[in-house]
């Protein structure tokens, strides 16, 4: 069996996983630092998201949406 901690909230949980089952452990290379002013990202984000129209070409009065954020 192969160990994988991963990050959950403020530690790690270890995810117990058999070999054959696990193909790859892709970690991401040179994060940069967190901006200076995250509500300004965050709205710019939502003003022109990646490969996507803005979100007020998509969601109409009425409709219901989830933005879920990463902190790690």
């Amino acid at each position: 069996m192969v160990e994988v901690w991963l990050p959950y909230g403020d530690t790690e949980i270890c995810l117990t996983i058999p070999p054959e089952n696990l193909l790859d452990i892709v970690e991401p290379r040179n994060l940069p630092d967190p901006p200076e002013n995250i509500s300004e990202e965050i709205g710019k984000a939502l003003k022109n998201p990646l490969g996507l129209p803005a979100l007020r070409n998509v969601v109409k009065p009425g409709h219901k949406i989830s933005i879920v954020i990463d902190k790690n």
